[in-house]
């Protein structure tokens, strides 16, 4: 007799790139990220914790746009097999932030959101294309 056991995975997928298009100046620009999954397949019910963390953005020369004054809102949480979620707005993604708990019902379970991305952008930045990363992490 033969029996093969996984333990299954908790998954997240992002998307790849965004663009926030043009800031004029000092001002708070905002973009949809796309659509974020987390997938559960440990089998177990237990709830999970997505979270994220922000690099600064950086231009080619001069001073950065701190992660301190970028936000995440996650919006509306679809899921499935998910008693309850909440979603936390952070405005600040200097460090590691919770931005959408799980509490599980049932296995296999889903979740997606579309966040919301806001980069308050300061006075006196030069001229230029600003790179990030956020990055996102579920447990």
């Amino acid at each position: 007799m033969t029996l093969s056991v996984t333990s299954g995975s908790l998954t997240i997928n992002t998307p790849s790139a965004m663009d926030f298009g043009t800031a004029i100046g000092a001002m708070t620009v905002t973009a949809e990220m796309g659509i974020v999954t987390v997938t559960d397949t440990r089998g177990a019910g237990n709830g999970w914790t997505a979270s994220v963390i922000s690099t600064a953005l950086t231009p080619a020369t001069g001073p950065t746009i701190a992660a301190s004054l970028i936000g995440y809102k996650a919006g509306s949480i679809v899921h499935t097999n998910i008693s309850s979620s909440v979603a936390h707005d952070q405005t600040n993604l200097e460090g590691v932030v919770d931005v959408v708990t799980a509490i599980a019902s049932s296995w296999p379970n889903t979740a997606t959101w579309t966040p919301s991305i806001s980069i308050s952008v300061p006075v006196g930045l030069a001229s230029g294309t600003y790179v990030g990363t956020i990055t996102h992490s579920v447990a």
